[in-house]
């Protein structure tokens, strides 16, 4: 097994790769047999760079299909959001081993929920036409030292807690100019580590209020309203799409830019249509 990732590495990827990551028990024997059978192979460098991860373990047994202790992404993505997982992964340097439970999930999720409450917040008060897209300042160079650093998610995650608290502390003194820089420093380096903050959680009252505007258009006005707002923008898509099976395109579109308008973008796909609200 080690001659064939060789091989595949050099038909693949040329006589020198830039990076080659895998668990830390493959160190030994398995990279170091790569490494010298393809310099003598190749008469050059193997790779630049070697990332040895830690492992995901449970109960203190590393995570594996052998044992049959092992979970996929998907398993997690049915109970926790995907933002969840990757500041639950993040959290831990990724040479270090990850501990999975769920006390852990939990904490990243209320986490999550920090970081989107802030980023929210401070959206509706700067506006999101004011966010900097190509933002630099002290707060970029200090998250980049830390990512230089050998990737140190933790110290990188903690300059966005710290930001989130900032952005929120200049909402409360009124400080636009402070609340828009923290704010898009927040996003810009959130959006580095992978995070996906667009998609806004919204309370039952804030759903209501986009409900009754949209309940201002034409359009919407004659479908009754249901138990619950979520019910009701379900009902909205439902015009829609009953709109477009009956070929009634200009009322289809009428319905998707009244809710576009209000920040409701729909994804159709084979199982349906999905709707999310974006800031």
């Amino acid at each position: 097994w080690h001659i064939e990732c060789s091989a595949m590495a050099r038909k693949h990827l040329g006589t020198t790769i830039d990076i080659h990551a895998g668990g830390a028990d493959l160190i030994f024997p398995h990279h170091e047999n790569e490494i010298a059978q393809s310099e003598c192979a190749n008469g050059c460098r193997f790779s630049n760079y070697w990332l040895h991860n830690g492992f995901v373990t449970i109960n203190n047994e590393k995570m594996s299909k052998s044992l049959g202790n092992f979970l996929t992404i998907d398993d997690l993505l049915a109970k926790y959001d995907a933002n969840t997982i990757r500041l639950f992964i993040l959290t831990n340097h990724y040479r270090m081993p990850v501990e999975f439970c769920d006390e852990s999930l939990i904490a990243a999720q209320n986490g999550v929920k920090r970081l989107q409450n802030a980023i929210n917040n401070v959206i509706d008060f700067v506006g999101k036409d004011n966010i900097i897209q190509d933002i630099k300042n002290e707060d970029v160079d200090s998250f980049e030292k830390a990512m230089d650093e050998d990737l140190n998610t933790s110290v990188a995650l903690a300059l966005l807690f710290e930001l989130a608290g900032k952005a929120n502390k200049a909402k409360d003194e009124n400080d636009k100019d402070n609340a828009t820089k923290y704010l898009s420093t927040l996003l810009k380096l959130s959006n580095v580590l992978g995070f996906d903050f667009s998609k806004r959680e919204l309370s039952l009252e804030e759903l209501q209020k986009i409900v009754d505007r949209l309940y201002g258009n034409p359009c919407l006005k004659q479908i009754q309203p249901e138990s619950t707002p979520q019910a009701t923008i379900d009902t909205f898509v439902d015009a829609r799409n009953l709109a477009r099976k009956e070929k009634q395109w200009q009322v289809a579109d009428e319905i998707r830019n009244a809710l576009l308008k209000e920040g409701i973008t729909l994804k159709d796909g084979a199982d349906g249509t999905v709707w999310t609200i974006e800031f």
